[in-house]
């Protein structure tokens, strides 16, 4: 017949994925690859070998924590993970976020600093704040003056007998000061309580003394060493330090036992109150003794309301030792 037919070459390698040529001069059969990639590298790029359908899948990001905003790079493919944003703002809150839920709270800060004596607040852009409220320290202590004592827990009831008091347990007056707890050790406010026959004595310091701070406690008697504390004492609303409970009690040990070794108590003698039991203090005692004189008087150390012969037993041996007040500074 001379027909000539040009029957063409078979290609397709069943891939839908592949773009199947030949090549008319050299018959080279070639299969390339479709191109799948849609240039975005937060996506899987593939091709069904079937179909020949092309998908761009999403790479996933999600952590699992639904407090993080989860993203990711179209350019770079780095994946983050950025937590939300909790903050209000509000300085007297704690703001979180629940992991599981994704619910952001704002807790309100607890002020409360239990302390009777401060106010407790919050300023929104500054935080917690504690004001003192000037409600005052009530200190409560057990003090004893050597030269007083009795025995049995009990001293001379020396403003009943003098006069000064109708109230037949009330021993003597007794100045009680808070000072700064550090170098120069100031003065920040003194009280006068009335020593009761047990020891007992409770004063009240205002706002200059304020609560949750420390304190050296300087004890004062008309007739005794100046005494401190052992060291400062944190003050709250109610407070009680015992400086009878042991002769430690006091700055330096600086204390005397009482007759029975049973309390300590404020060493008696220093009449002229200059920190030391010397001859200052015969001079003044003497003179009174010479003068048969009684009373209420500096000079009548164990609180008989008479300056003889048994005041001068009690100066004596304080004398002898070199007795004197003790104090957190030279």
């Amino acid at each position: 017949t001379g027909v000539i037919t040009h029957i063409a070459t078979n290609t397709d390698d069943g891939n839908a994925c592949t773009t199947d040529v030949c090549d008319s001069s050299t018959g080279a059969i070639t299969h390339d690859a479709v191109s799948v990639d849609d240039g975005n590298a937060c996506t899987t790029d593939a091709c069904n070998t079937s179909t020949g359908a092309i998908t761009h899948n999403a790479v996933s990001v999600d952590d699992g924590n639904a407090c993080t905003t989860d993203a990711c790079n179209t350019t770079t493919g780095s994946i983050t993970h950025d937590a939300v944003s909790v903050d209000d703002g509000n300085a007297c809150t704690t703001d979180a976020c629940n992991s599981s839920t994704g619910t952001i709270t704002h807790t309100p800060v607890s002020v409360d600093d239990g302390i009777a004596c401060t106010t407790d607040g919050c300023n929104s852009i500054t935080g917690v704040f504690h004001t003192p409220n000037n409600c005052g320290i009530t200190f409560n202590s057990n003090i004893f003056i050597e030269g007083y004592y009795i025995g049995g827990g009990l001293m001379s009831n020396c403003l009943n007998i003098t006069g000064m008091s109708p109230d037949p347990l009330d021993a003597d007056f007794i100045t009680i000061s808070a000072m700064d707890p550090t170098s120069p050790y100031g003065l920040v406010e003194s009280q006068i309580g009335i020593l009761k026959t047990n020891g007992d004595v409770t004063v009240s310091f205002g706002p200059s003394v304020i609560a949750g701070n420390s304190y050296y406690i300087k004890l004062n008697h008309r007739n005794s060493t100046e005494t401190w504390s052992a060291n400062p004492i944190q003050l709250n609303a109610n407070t009680t330090y015992l400086f009878s409970s042991s002769i430690s009690q006091a700055y330096s040990n600086n204390q005397a036992l009482t007759s029975d070794a049973a309390y300590a108590a404020m060493f008696g003698g220093d009449i002229t109150q200059d920190g030391a039991i010397d001859g200052s203090d015969f001079l003044v005692y003497d003179g009174t003794n010479q003068e048969g004189g009684g009373g209420y008087d500096v000079s009548d150390l164990n609180g008989d309301g008479a300056v003889d012969g048994t005041d001068f037993l009690i100066y004596d041996p304080n004398n002898q030792n070199g007795v004197g007040s003790a104090v957190p500074f030279p």
